[in-house]
């Protein structure tokens, strides 16, 4: 058998294509698997964030059923006033509802959380002011009647003895 004069040349060369040969292949596998991995792995990912936000949206659904029945109590409360005691204690159970509804499902940083925490507690500080001014018209209704005794006993002493009238 001849020897070959330049087989170290020829041996590397070969060797040389094998690597490359290799390479090449691990770049088109790779390519095919990222191809047909991410986009499972992307589906995945957008069901979760779809997921979430459908989720956000429910829970914004709730919410604003909730939100609608605490408006309704208030404003029976100023619409029945015989029953405004009753009707405050179940505005005060639905505003605590609320309350726990959007801290359960808001982080109270997202936009939607710090809104539905400011609107809770309007309805607390409207609350307060509807109770203020419930008081206060009591008050005034005191005052009047206590202004209308006051004439009255005037009359009565001015009728009793007209010339010691004293103002």
């Amino acid at each position: 058998m001849q020897q070959v004069l330049n087989n170290h040349e020829r041996t590397q060369t070969f060797i040389k294509f094998l690597l490359f040969f290799f390479i090449t292949v691990l770049v088109v596998v790779f390519a095919v698997f990222f191809d047909f991995r991410m986009p499972s792995v992307e589906n995945k990912l957008l069901k979760s964030e779809v997921y979430d936000q459908r989720q956000m949206a429910a829970n914004q659904d709730r919410f604003s059923n909730k939100h609608q029945v605490v408006t309704a109590l208030l404003d029976s409360i100023e619409r029945h006033p015989e029953n405004a005691d009753q009707i405050r204690l179940e505005f005060t159970n639905r505003l605590t509802e609320l309350n726990n509804l959007n801290t359960a499902t808001e982080s109270g940083m997202t936009t939607t959380g710090k809104l539905n925490t400011a609107l809770i507690n309007g309805f607390a500080k409207m609350n307060d002011l509807i109770k203020k001014n419930e008081d206060l018209t009591k008050k005034l209704k005191r005052i009047e009647d206590l202004e209308t005794q006051l004439r009255e006993c005037r009359e009565k002493l001015k009728e009793s003895s007209p010339a010691q009238v004293v103002y």
